[in-house]
């Protein structure tokens, strides 16, 4: 149930990191963003559904988000 949104935050926020302190130029930045964050999500979704443990699926979405967020921050 709480796949979708817990996994789909944390991969935009991914993205976001990425679009902001990526490697390269603005067009490879884009491109990045674009191919991580629909695969972060999807791989996020599919092992949170198979997780039968709520706390590990926000523990690892809540990694991921940091990620995303420190990425975002760097100067």
């Amino acid at each position: 149930g709480l796949a979708l949104p817990v996994f789909g935050v944390a991969s935009l926020m991914l993205g976001m990191g990425v679009v902001r302190n990526g490697p390269g130029g603005a067009g490879e930045q884009l491109m990045s963003a674009a191919l991580i964050t629909p695969l972060v999500w999807g791989l996020g979704m599919a092992w949170a559904c198979a997780d039968p443990r709520l706390s590990r699926t926000l523990a690892v979405a809540g990694v991921v988000a940091a990620l995303g967020g420190l990425l975002y921050l760097l100067p």
